[in-house]
């Protein structure tokens, strides 16, 4: 009898624990499950057109098709894929360095790349070192003062480094590498080799771009401090030999629908790629090496809550006054290349999209402000149910604009009303430290459940109307040549723009400015909003230096910038 006991009372812990965890797995583990799977190394930073992108769509695929979502008719097994040119520099290309019977050869995307200025071509001559490349005669500065007619049609080696060392206030700023390349160009060089000695110097950008015009000749960057003048052969020549080649890529969309068989449907979106190991762009990670960025918070939180949203909706009835699209956008984060292609593509007629949801980082809540960012709130008059909607503990900041960065926006160039969820910026965006381990899952919950409320409440309206928002009717946008390199907090709701991160290298890292500082002037422009600070970056060029006052620990100061 006691033997009995003991065993009724093992298999009664068993099933008591068992369920525990079942319900644990159910409450916590789907998103988590997602995130683990789309940020893991075995993916590749899912960029666009490759190998990963397919592995992870076909992930996606297989979680809409467990959750009862079906494929539109017109694309074959959820994908609706879309075409678009990129550039790539050829493995054939060649960089070497001939001295007699030796050669020193260089080699690609690890010795040497090609910059956005450069062109396919060959150059095979000696060399011609014009020191920094600079013609300013104001700074009392002419590199090309010992040119002769001798040295046009050779390889030029330029220093990207200013005259004046690593000086925050340099005046030599304003002459950038595509002026140093211009000039080069107009005294004949056959090609460009630009390099420095100083390894606190930024490294050029050296993503290629189709949208990028070439300046003839190839323009290329070395690794190498020792090709300067006093280290190199007066006798050595450079072969180069540059193929830039235009590849027509295929990215791929995932799409499925939960059809009920009404009049109107709801899109809701999050794209699913990112920036691979940096070689398609957009890297803010300042070292050459192709580390993989994982995308844990972009977008892979996104995509996640999307996936989790599916089953929850499926299971409420009350939710099924409309269909509803789920789009894993690809292509996000070289354009919109994506979105903007279904658009274009669209499985239903867009007169009836009632409206579109996009996630696009929703995984970095942060624990103390707990906002939440929602742009697009004035893309629909109705939209003002939004302020009934009140998730304990959650701050929500709303901002009326339909632009903005992200697949949203395609919609409402179509004239759809759009909300964009957003939980804010962060110092590894667009870095390989944007790691799961990051993650707050209780956030994304909270996130999760703000979005079934707006769910809810557009299931008690009918089709919503759409309006333009202020920003959009403008034909005075302001563009600005110039960049200070901090990322903007754009959930914080006081006066002035604060920096949520500084980017090394940049004008403001130079200046001093630091993580937490709140820019309220920028010369004499007043900064109280992103709005004004934009305004502001507007009237200023390279090379330009002024004041920025900030606030720092409470107290105002006046900081010395140099664009």
């Amino acid at each position: 009898m006691k033997k009995i006991s003991l065993f009724l009372l093992f298999q009664l812990f068993w099933v008591l624990t068992s369920h525990s965890q079942k319900l644990m797995k159910k409450d916590i583990n789907p998103i988590k499950k997602y995130i683990q799977v789309l940020s893991h190394d075995s993916l590749e930073g899912r960029g666009t057109a490759t190998v990963a992108e397919k592995k992870s769509a076909e992930y996606i695929i297989n979680i809409m098709k467990q959750n009862g979502l079906k494929s539109y008719t017109q694309y074959s097994n959820f994908i609706h894929p879309f075409n678009y040119t990129s550039a790539k520099y050829s493995e054939n290309s060649k960089f070497k360095m001939v001295f007699q019977n030796e050669e020193k050869i260089y080699r690609p995307n690890v010795e040497y790349w090609p910059i956005s200025l450069s062109s396919s071509g060959r150059a095979f001559s000696g060399w011609y070192r014009p020191g920094f490349g600079i013609i300013a005669p104001e700074l009392k500065q002419n590199d090309y003062e010992n040119f002769t007619a001798l040295d046009s049609g050779k390889v030029f080696i330029i220093n990207i480094q200013n005259p004046d060392g690593i000086n925050p206030h340099s005046y030599f700023s304003k002459y950038d590498l595509a002026y140093r390349a211009q000039e080069a160009s107009k005294h004949g060089a056959s090609a460009v080799v630009f390099y420095k000695t100083d390894a606190k110097v930024e490294d050029p950008d050296t993503t290629l771009s189709v949208k990028v015009t070439g300046l003839g000749i190839p323009v290329i960057y070395t690794n190498d401090k020792n090709i300067c003048l006093n280290r190199i052969q007066k006798n050595a020549a450079f072969f180069i030999e540059n193929n830039i080649v235009k590849l027509e890529q295929t990215g791929h969309n995932v799409i499925g629908t939960l059809d009920y068989g009404n009049l109107y449907t709801i899109v809701i979106g999050a794209h699913y790629d990112h920036l691979g190991k940096g070689e398609q762009g957009g890297s803010l990670h300042v070292a050459h090496s192709k580390e993989i960025h994982n995308g844990a918070d972009d977008n892979a939180s996104g995509v996640a809550l999307m996936l989790d949203l599916i089953k929850t909706i499926a299971s409420d009835s009350s939710l099924h006054l409309y269909n509803y699209m789920f789009v894993a956008f690809s292509g996000e984060e070289l354009g919109l290349y994506g979105s903007a292609n279904l658009l274009k593509n669209l499985p239903i007629n867009v007169s009836r999209i009632n409206c579109m949801i996009n996630m696009d980082m929703v995984g970095r809540l942060d624990t103390v402000k707990k906002t939440l960012a929602i742009s697009g709130t004035g893309t629909s008059p109705q939209f003002t149910f939004l302020d009934s909607i009140y998730i304990n503990g959650l701050q929500i900041k709303k901002s009326e604009s339909g632009i903005g960065p992200s697949d949203h926006a395609s919609f409402y160039k179509e004239n759809i009303p759009v909300l964009h969820f957003f939980t804010g910026m962060h110092q590894d965006y667009h870095k390989p430290s944007d790691d799961e381990k990051y993650i707050n899952y209780d956030g994304i919950y909270m996130v999760k459940n703000y979005i079934q409320n707006v769910l809810s409440k557009l299931n008690q309206r009918e089709k919503l109307y759409f309006s333009k928002t202020k920003d959009s009717e403008s034909t005075n946008a302001p563009k600005y040549k110039v960049s200070l390199g901090i990322m903007p907090d754009y959930i914080y709701e006081g006066q002035g723009v604060r920096a949520d991160g500084v980017t090394e290298g940049k004008p403001a890292f130079a200046a001093g400015i630091k993580k937490g500082d709140i820019i309220i002037k920028l010369g004499d422009f007043t900064t109280a909003d992103m709005g004004g600070y934009t305004k502001a970056l507007s009237n200023f060029n390279k090379g330009d230096k002024t004041d920025i006052i900030i606030i720092r620990a409470g107290k105002e100061l006046k900081i010395s910038v140099v664009f």
